[in-house]
């Protein structure tokens, strides 16, 4: 996930999708999982930055993701809202 997220933001220029690749790579060690600190707000910046298409395929493949994961909702909820929010501060 972490290459694929690489990929996207160096090659194709989509920082916002990057960032969903690093958080799925994260989210997927475990369930006990921590997300590092203030990064549901820097999501949130990221999709504030980003067009239409970029945020709609990133949540799109954020949810694909997670529908395949045993995740605990405290933390895909607050992802999820960044993504389909107004974005960060």
């Amino acid at each position: 996930m972490r290459a694929c997220a690489v990929f996207e933001i160096y090659v194709h220029g989509h920082g916002l999708i990057g960032a969903v690749y690093m958080t799925l790579g994260t989210l997927m060690n475990g369930p006990s999982t921590q997300l590092p600190n203030d990064f549901v707000r820097q999501l949130g910046d990221l999709a504030a930055q980003a067009d239409e298409a970029e945020r709609s395929s990133a949540a799109e493949e954020f949810e694909a993701a997670i529908s395949d994961l045993d995740i605990d909702m405290g933390l895909t909820s607050p992802l999820r809202q960044a993504l389909v929010g107004t974005g960060g501060a």
